[in-house]
């Protein structure tokens, strides 16, 4: 089913819901509407709608790259002719270790998030795009701040803008 056009005016019973699937998508219609104080069929309709907005596009399994081995983990900066752009992403989207691929503004074309198992691995996946495209590497040392999932956002949070 596709994402209808118009736009689906949330409450705070659906912003709710959309929370606690965000910490675990395994909870059942029962369980939701014990949280929110709703029946389960009232659940049931508020998440089939969230589903047929886009609001909820899917539900997935959340996987540890250290626990699978994928240490290395960096961002390729891809600068690329026009006319090797459409090889750039046919290349990123054959490649497991190409986690996502964001086209840019700026003097780079592509930022891409890579996975690798070793130094040695990623120099690999570098050399397959050098051959399309220039490419600088930045190692990803930690991860301070990560939010898998998006949550609400208000012109609020932006009052109290602290700077570096």
């Amino acid at each position: 089913m596709t994402a209808k056009e118009s736009s689906l005016e949330l409450d705070a019973i659906d912003w709710r819901l959309l929370d606690l699937l965000r910490e675990n998508a395994r909870l059942t219609f029962a369980e939701l509407g014990r949280q929110v104080h709703l029946s389960l069929a009232a659940v049931a309709e508020r998440v089939r709608k969230l589903e047929e907005h886009g609001i909820i596009s899917g539900y997935h399994v959340a996987l540890n790259a250290h626990r699978l081995d994928l240490t290395v983990q960096a961002f390729l900066r891809v600068t690329s002719t026009k006319e090797n752009c459409a090889r750039v992403v046919a290349l990123a989207q054959t490649l497991p270790e190409v986690r996502e691929a964001f086209r840019v503004t700026g003097s780079e074309s592509y930022l891409l998030k890579v996975y690798t198992v070793s130094i040695a691995h990623l120099e690999e996946l570098i050399d397959q795009f050098l051959a399309v495209a220039d490419v600088t590497t930045s190692l990803i040392l930690s991860t301070p701040v990560q939010k898998p999932a998006l949550e609400r956002i208000t012109e609020m949070a932006y009052s109290s803008k602290e700077t570096c």
